[in-house]
């Protein structure tokens, strides 16, 4: 009985052990891996303090760093974080300008602060942007908009070579361009500024009030890139100009279209396929609606597109009809009379019924014929069929499987009991 004893517990310690050490390993995993999806979670950085322009790889850099200068000696255009400072010369001055090279038709905005006490016009022509701007070839040509001292001016300029623009002293911004609008800035001393610019209008707000609505001769207009710029006056002396534009914030919003689609009531649907082509047939984009029923499409250029649907929402039926729409230059959407329109999908709901027409009409001739079958007939049917339902053979087929599937079931068990015995034997010997 003692032997008994000893060997259940010398089987109690060969089991167990192992079993304890994989049910410790699985708990510690599994704690370890929602410790490491919650830290994951928060080092994640949010788009949303990311400002992509912040980098200096974003730009094409036309300033220069001076190292023998009386004012300044250093990068003329200094990004830190979300302030940009412009630092004039002291001798030679010049103009300095960084450019974003960009093709797609959109709203650019520029949002910033300048707080007047801290800047020093002593020799700044401006600073502020270039916009609705190309280089080809070397020349650029565009919009160039200037906070100076006592305005705000928009300035026109073509096929300006880059070279002597950039390197070129004693000229402004206006003795290469064309001054399209001026207005005389406030008194105020810290400027909260909106600067929005598309290829038919820019606008600026201070403190949220509009303050310059300036619209562009789209026919002259040549590019979507942009830059931010800074211009000074020639002079020789070591007074500093500089001017600082804080929390700037670029945001770029290119054009796109908006497919909505919904059911015959107009209520949004989802799941839908769609596929957008240009006026060549060439496919351009194709995606999947989302959740609200919506598909967005952006990048497209000015001209002709169909849109179509390729795989319905789940629940209706197919709608075949192929859109015609055009973009314009200025990024409206009009249909082929030049009306600006909405993009709007409608699919009629999935009716069985419908699709299964030729059965139901065979089914319900069947059962016109059958009513007009008299009472006796169909009383005598029903025996017959009775009898057929009650025979030996009717009854075997229907459960031959579920007999197999049972004695499947009993050998697998079998075999398993014994490969439990087996095990037990062998802890049992030992």
């Amino acid at each position: 009985m003692e032997k008994n004893k000893n060997i259940y517990k010398n089987r109690k310690t060969f089991i167990h052990p192992k079993s304890t050490i994989i049910l410790s390993i699985v708990i510690i995993l599994i704690f370890l891996s929602s410790t490491l999806s919650k830290a994951t979670d928060n080092t994640v950085i949010s788009p949303e303090n990311w400002s992509e322009w912040q980098q200096e790889d974003y730009w094409d850099w036309h300033t220069r760093t001076t190292t023998n200068d009386k004012a300044y000696n250093g990068r003329h255009i200094v990004i830190q974080n979300d302030v940009i400072d412009f630092y004039g010369y002291g001798q030679n001055s010049y103009k300095d300008f960084l450019y974003k090279e960009y093709k797609n038709k959109g709203k650019k905005t520029f949002k910033f602060i300048i707080d007047e006490t801290r800047a020093n016009y002593h020799t700044l022509d401006g600073a502020g942007f270039i916009f609705n701007a190309d280089i080809k070839d070397d020349k650029m040509s565009g919009y160039i908009l200037l906070f100076r001292q006592q305005d705000i001016s928009v300035y026109r300029v073509d096929n300006v070579d880059v070279n002597e623009f950039e390197n070129t002293g004693y000229r402004t911004v206006e003795d290469y361009g064309q001054l399209i609008n001026r207005i005389n800035k406030t008194n105020k001393q810290l400027r909260e500024l909106l600067v929005e610019a598309s290829p038919t209008k820019i606008r600026v707000e201070e403190d949220k009030k509009e303050i310059l609505n300036l619209d562009l001769d789209n026919s002259i207009h040549v590019g979507e890139s942009f830059g931010l710029i800074s211009s000074y006056v020639q002079h020789d002396c070591n007074i500093l100009s500089k001017i600082e534009f804080s929390q700037l914030q670029i945001i770029i919003e290119d054009y796109d279209i908006k497919i909505i689609n919904t059911d015959l009531e107009e209520n949004s649907i989802s799941g839908a396929h769609f596929v957008v082509r240009d006026e060549n047939g060439k496919i351009v984009k194709f995606g999947k609606t989302n959740n609200d029923g919506t598909f967005k499409v952006n990048n497209l250029q000015a001209g002709t597109y169909t849109i179509e649907q390729t795989i319905q929402p789940s629940g209706y039926m197919l709608n075949k009809e192929i859109y015609t729409f055009k973009i314009t230059e200025e990024g409206k959407i009009v249909d082929t009379e030049d009306k600006e329109i909405e993009l709007i999908v409608k699919n009629a709901p999935y009716i069985i019924e419908e699709e299964n027409t030729e059965e139901n009409d065979k089914k319900e001739e069947e059962n016109k014929i059958e009513e007009k079958q008299p009472v006796e007939e169909k009383k005598e049917e029903k025996v017959v069929t009775n009898q057929k339902d009650h025979t030996v053979s009717k009854i075997a087929l229907p459960y031959a499987g579920g007999v197999i599937i049972l004695l499947r079931l009993v050998v697998i068990l079998s075999i398993v009991a014994s490969i439990i015995l087996f095990i037990k034997l062998k802890i049992y010997k030992k």
